[in-house]
């Protein structure tokens, strides 16, 4: 999530312009059970959050959980987040909701609207605020996709990079041993037994050997 946190910030201060006067945000991000605040509009939503997220306990993690928004119009007369509330109000704030949006089987993220002033949260206010939260949650769906695609190339070419070393191996003991590829094949399957290593790691100890090798040697490798 470090790679879009400063493009998370900034939606999150969209946010908060978008509600207008003394308005603050802030985003939980929850994947597979672990939750955190990913981004903030401002200092003061920021540590109201980050009390959330530590004590996995409040609003946020509330409307992840039943994805439904949660609705707060009197910080003060709130009494299931004590820890929360007390932040909340020490940074001046009057009223709040959070509003979920699922993103992948596990994976949700939820938006925090903090207002220093009594909202009632008509269904317009709310409306905006669940848009937002979609709007938030794609942009996470789509990095969440990048990151997926790279992960997968890696191991792509992480595979093809061991396919290399062993085939590199087995050609290297046939030209050596004047063997066949599966005789070289076995070599490396008994080195692999021998020194109880992976077949990548019994390659690379076959090339790093034969690498000293002088050139037309016919050194046989098999035995031992």
């Amino acid at each position: 999530m470090a790679e879009i946190s400063s493009y998370l910030d900034e939606l999150a201060r969209e946010v908060a312009q978008s509600f207008g006067g003394s308005t603050g945000s802030s985003i939980t991000f929850q994947h597979h059970g672990a939750m955190l605040r990913v981004a903030s509009g401002d200092a003061a939503s920021a540590r109201c959050d980050q009390v959330e997220s530590r004590l996995r306990r409040g609003p946020c993690l509330q409307a992840m959980q039943t994805q439904e928004a949660v609705l707060l119009p009197r910080i003060a007369d709130v009494t299931e987040w004590p820890e929360w509330r007390e932040q909340a109000v020490h940074e001046g704030f009057v009223s709040a909701v959070a509003v979920p949006a699922p993103v992948a089987p596990d994976v949700a993220v939820a938006l925090n609207v903090y207002f220093r002033r009594a909202e009632p949260w008509d269904d317009a206010m709310l409306a905006d605020a669940q848009e937002h939260a979609r709007t938030i949650a794609r942009a996470v769906q789509g990095r969440l996709v990048l990151i997926t695609a790279a992960h997968a190339a890696n191991e792509v070419r992480t595979a093809v990079g061991r396919r290399v070393t062993v085939e590199h191996a087995v050609g290297a003991i046939m030209q050596c041993n004047g063997c066949t590829p599966d005789e070289a094949r076995e070599v490396l399957r008994r080195t692999c037994a021998e020194v109880d290593v992976s077949l990548e790691t019994a390659a690379r100890i076959v090339v790093g050997v034969l690498s000293g090798t002088p050139t037309g040697s016919r050194t046989r490798l098999d035995e031992r």
